[in-house]
């Protein structure tokens, strides 16, 4: 377990660090917190043709491979927001317009920031969107099952464009304040779940404002909802709703807009025909054979970004404790899937050892001032989000904010509890998990870093 800030989890979750090193950004007494915060967004936009992971087939089954040969209806990108508090720590928080992330790419991504910048306190976290209309980073929608989906030259762009971005959030970083709201964006999911299970329907949201014109920087929020709305006849790149929300956030305020997805497993938005508005990307290729998906999907984003603007002209807070914590808690999950570690021994994904019969991973809890940012390593089931919720929001801290990074610095899968895990509905979702317990044992190390004693 790596703590940076002097102190152990709960006191990282009930107090302030005390601050012995130099504030960069320091506030008058009786006012709100501030940070020095810098926001970018560089395009990670294929130039080629690329397989487009998502959609179709994983090892094992037929091939159902997609290829982007209808070019690109929408940008995507790697946005980054980076924050520090004082000379002795940052963070950069990254989403990408992809499915997933995989540890080892994370590992060589943080390592070179470190690097480039010259320091080596600076804390990375990626998290993918999870668009079904990106290039394959994790290998799994190739022409199976001898032949990967991942293509080794994006992938060196890919990485270097996330360092680039997280430097160029970092060289144009600023003193702001930070201005947080939630709201609700409800739906009739998609109904894998039985009636009353929990859904996250929460929206957070997050505003980066300057402290002294109040003038917008950007915002970041947070959804979980799968970006499928376009469906599986779309062959063109796009980042599917978020671009949409990007582009209608930009429309209602400055500065740059970055959008990041909570719990994946079982939400996906029901898609009804009325559901239309005009497609923002006039500009964009077209696949000839999607009908309303483009014109569904900027319904959708558009209907977010006029909520998240809604709250927080309506119900916007500030951050008023100044300090930023992290705990970085690495351990390890089984893996009982044969698909995975076939996978693995065909060079199909990124060799990580998964043929030792368990695979390496992390999760990361952030506190910045009182709000809290949790990593989930996967598309975890709304049954163990509520849990981890319940943990973050306990005893004084239930009026708090928290924030889930879904597919945070790893993706292994869809993370169900056993029931779920046993039931025939969830047979796909099963297909593409570790392991039965893997949804709980994540909840169990949540509960080992949250309730370590104060020292």
């Amino acid at each position: 377990m790596r703590i940076f800030s002097g102190l152990l989890p709960a006191s990282l979750l009930f107090a302030t660090t005390p601050l012995l090193a130099e504030q960069l950004c320091p506030s008058p007494p009786g006012q709100p917190a501030a940070y020095k915060i810098g926001l970018s967004q560089l395009s990670i936009t294929p130039m080629n043709k690329l397989t487009i992971a998502g959609y179709g087939t994983y090892y094992g089954l037929p091939s159902a491979t997609r290829m982007s040969h209808e070019g690109t209806h929408d940008p995507i990108f790697a946005s980054t927001f980076w924050v520090e508090t004082d000379t002795e720590r940052a963070l950069a928080i990254v989403s990408l317009d992809l499915v997933g992330i995989s540890r080892p790419t994370v590992l060589r991504v943080e390592e070179e920031v470190k690097r480039t910048l010259g320091r080596s306190n600076v804390q990375v976290i990626l998290s993918a969107t999870h668009t079904h209309h990106a290039p394959d980073v994790l290998g799994l929608w190739g022409a199976l099952p001898f032949f990967t989906g991942r293509d080794e030259p994006y992938m060196n762009f890919l990485e270097k464009s996330i360092v680039a971005s997280i430097k160029s959030a970092s060289d144009t970083a600023r003193c702001s304040q930070v201005h947080w709201a939630e709201t609700h964006k409800e739906t009739d999911w998609h109904n894998y779940l039985p009636a009353g299970s929990e859904h996250e329907e929460t929206i957070t949201t997050l505003s980066f404002v300057d402290p002294l014109t109040q003038q917008s920087l950007g915002t970041l929020t947070q959804w979980a909802a799968h970006p499928t709305v376009l469906e599986a006849n779309n062959n063109t790149i796009s980042s599917d709703f978020p671009g949409a929300f990007r582009t209608a956030m930009g429309e209602f305020r400055d500065g740059i807009h970055i959008y990041v997805n909570g719990m994946l497993g079982a939400s996906y938005i029901p898609l009804k025909d009325t559901d239309r508005r005009p497609d923002p990307f006039v500009n964009g290729d077209k696949d000839p054979d999607v009908t309303v998906g483009y014109e569904q999907q900027s319904f959708h984003g558009h209907d977010l970004a006029e909520k998240v603007n809604q709250a927080l002209t309506l119900a916007a807070q500030p951050l008023q404790r100044p300090g930023l914590q992290w705990v970085e808690h690495p351990f390890q999950l089984p893996v009982t899937n044969a698909r995975f570690k076939l996978a693995e021994s065909l060079n199909i994904v990124e060799g990580r050892g998964i043929s030792r019969g368990y695979v390496d991973t992390e999760i990361t809890l952030v506190g910045l001032g009182e709000l809290q940012l949790a990593t989930l390593p996967g598309e975890m089931f709304p049954s163990g989000t509520g849990q981890i919720r319940g943990m973050l929001k306990a005893g004084a801290r239930s009026q708090d904010p928290v924030m889930f990074l879904g597919i945070g610095n790893d993706w292994l899968g869809y993370l169900l509890s056993p029931a779920e895990y046993e039931d025939d509905k969830f047979s796909y979702h099963k297909g593409l998990s570790l392991e039965r317990n893997a949804m709980d044992r994540i909840v169990k190390e949540y509960e080992k870093i949250t309730a370590q004693p104060q020292r």
